[in-house]
This record gives C-alpha cells, sequence and structure tokens, in this order.
C-alpha cells in the first residue's frame, strides 16, 4: 500500500473559459506490524506465560484491558490473547496468540471411610491427565502395594490410637502432579459386662429380681436375650432393668 505523500490533482475544463486546476497532498500512514511472541505458548497447568506485543505506540489486551505491551499470564485451559495497538497516528492494528495449556494429573482418593480399629481397610481411587498414581499416609500404616489404584491400607498403632488417619493420593507422570486426601477414622468395637453370674435358690422364683447392671461402651443401644423363659423389666433394651425369672427355670 501507499506511505508517504501522495499529491493528488484535479483539473476542470470549460469550453469557453478555460481551464482551473486543484491539487491537494495526503500523508498517508502505515498502520503498525503487531508482532506477538508468548514466552511459553505451551505451558503446564499453574505456569505462568510473558506475552509480549511489538510494533506500536499504545497498547490495549482485550483479556484484561491492561495498557502494557507485556503481560503475564496463568490460565487453566487452552486461551487466546488478543492485542489492539495504535501508533502515533491512532492507525489501529490487531493480532492474536493461542497459549496452550497441559492439564494437571488428578487424583481421586474418595470418599471418607470408617472402620473398625482393628480391621485392614480397602482403599480404591482414580486419576485424570495422568499415567499413574500412589497412596501414602500422614500416620504410621502401610499398604499391600502403594503403587495400585486398589489397595488394601493396615493401620498402625498410631493410627488406632489417634482414631483417624488422613490416606494421601498422588498423581504421577503429568506435567504438574496434584495430590488428594480421604479421611479414614477408626471406630471402635463396642463392649458390654452385665456384671457377675447370680445364684438364687430353687423355689418357684416368684417376686425375684435380678438387676442387670450392664456396664457399656461404644454403643448407644442394648439388646437383652435369655435361653429361659422369663422376662425383661421394665423392658429388654434397658440397661438399669431387671431380669424376672420363671419357676420353671
Amino acid at each position: 500500500s501507499d506511505s508517504g505523500l501522495v499529491s493528488l490533482t484535479m483539473v476542470l475544463n470549460s469550453p469557453t473559459c478555460g481551464s482551473d486546476t486543484a491539487q491537494v497532498v495526503l500523508t498517508v500512514i502505515p498502520a503498525p506490524n503487531t508482532v506477538i511472541t508468548a514466552l511459553p505458548d505451551t505451558l503446564c497447568w499453574g505456569s505462568v506465560t510473558s506475552i509480549t506485543a511489538t510494533g506500536g505506540g499504545t497498547y490495549n489486551w482485550t483479556n484484561n484491558g491492561a495498557i502494557t505491551s507485556t503481560i503475564f499470564a496463568s490460565p487453566l485451559s487452552d486461551s487466546v490473547f488478543t492485542v489492539i495497538v495504535n501508533n502515533s497516528y491512532n492507525c489501529p492494528d490487531t493480532d492474536s496468540v493461542t497459549i496452550h495449556v497441559i492439564p494437571p494429573g488428578i487424583p481421586n482418593a474418595g470418599s471418607d471411610i470408617t472402620s473398625c480399629s482393628s480391621d485392614s481397610v480397602p482403599v480404591s481411587g482414580t486419576v485424570l491427565n495422568a499415567g499413574q498414581m500412589y497412596w501414602s499416609s500422614l500416620g504410621d500404616g502401610s499398604f499391600t502395594d502403594s503403587t495400585q489404584q486398589n489397595t488394601i491400607y493396615l493401620p498402625g498403632p498410631n493410627d488406632t490410637a489417634a482414631g483417624s488417619t488422613i490416606i494421601v493420593a498422588y498423581a504421577t507422570g503429568a506435567c504438574l502432579n496434584l495430590t488428594d486426601t480421604m479421611l479414614l477414622v477408626y471406630s471402635h468395637p463396642p463392649f458390654v459386662n452385665t456384671g457377675p453370674d447370680t445364684l438364687i435358690s430353687d423355689g418357684n422364683g416368684s417376686g425375684v429380681q435380678i438387676p442387670l447392671a450392664t456396664i457399656t461402651g461404644y454403643t448407644n443401644s442394648v439388646h437383652f436375650s435369655t435361653s429361659g423363659t422369663g422376662t425383661f423389666s421394665p423392658n429388654d433394651s434397658d440397661v438399669t432393668g431387671f431380669y424376672i425369672p420363671r419357676s420353671e427355670e
């Protein structure tokens, strides 16, 4: 295209009055020649890239409204960054660059688990955008194979004493490897103690009431049963109740 000075001439002719000439000079300013450089233009998720535009006097980035020639960005997915460049005569030019983002390895340790304190615990995880995952514990237990997505956790004595353990899943083989956690809670098995054996004399047993004197732990419900024919008072779920034997017992 033309640039610099351009002279335009107009000539008017009249059969009776001769001719007239007019001239105008146009100054043609070239548009900016915008060039965008991104370093790097492909990056790991969570990383930062530097994007620089050249070729103008003023800059306006449409993504974030920045007015500097260089911006810094940390996109979470593939993104296009566009700049509008103006020269000193306010002639505009537009250019864009695409930043490619490599997604992270995302593990999933699964939902929290409640298990009996002495039991081994099956754990099952998944992983996205990565070749593999492995397990770790913040307690003192161990895994039958920590490199398998589906494995068994064997709680240690400190785990059960503390009442819980945090299990961590790690992604491996990705550009950026993330982690996920799962809470393993240990539930103590219930215990019950109905006191010492009771001896009653032979007889019809009428009116005899044997206190149950029950002690329980790690449970909120008790159910009594008998191999005989007696009854429980006031019912078979009251730890402060009595057993009333029948004469045939």
